[in-house]
C-alpha cells in the first residue's frame, strides 16, 4: 500500500482535477497543463492531437491484428478525444486573443494539418 506524505497531499491538492487528469495523460508537469498561455495551451493541443493520432494507428493495428495493436486503450483514446475537443473549446473562446500566426497554428492542430512526424505544416 502506498502512503502519500501531507507534501504530496498538499501537492496534488494544489491543481484541480481536470489539470492533474491532463498532466497524466500527457506525462506532463501539472504546472504545465495548468498554464493558460496561449502558447502553451497550443503545445497542450499539438501533444494531444500526436498522442490521438498515435492512440488510432494502434487501434487500427488491432483490428488489422498487426504487431502493437494489443496496446491499444480505448479508455485513452476517449480520453485524449474529450481532452482534445475541451481544449479546442477554450481557444475559440479566446480566439481574439491569437495573432495571425497563432491562429494559423490552432487551426493546423484542429484539422489536422501535419506531416508524417506530427510537425505542423505552414498554411
Amino acid at each position: 500500500m502506498h502512503i502519500m506524505t501531507s507534501r504530496a497531499l498538499q501537492h496534488k491538492a494544489a491543481f484541480p482535477k481536470e489539470v492533474t487528469h491532463l498532466a497524466g495523460l500527457l506525462g506532463i508537469t501539472p504546472e504545465e497543463a495548468g498554464n493558460r498561455d496561449i502558447e502553451v495551451r497550443l503545445e497542450i493541443m499539438r501533444k494531444l492531437l500526436a498522442a490521438l493520432i498515435a492512440e488510432r494507428q494502434r487501434g487500427k493495428a488491432m483490428r488489422d491484428g498487426t504487431a502493437g495493436g494489443w496496446l491499444y486503450d480505448i479508455n485513452r483514446h476517449i480520453n485524449l478525444a474529450a481532452a482534445l475537443d475541451a481544449e479546442m473549446a477554450a481557444i475559440n473562446l479566446r480566439a481574439h486573443e491569437l495573432s495571425p500566426v497563432e491562429a494559423r497554428h490552432a487551426l493546423a492542430i484542429v484539422t489536422g494539418v501535419v506531416d508524417e512526424n506530427n510537425r505542423h505544416l505552414s498554411l
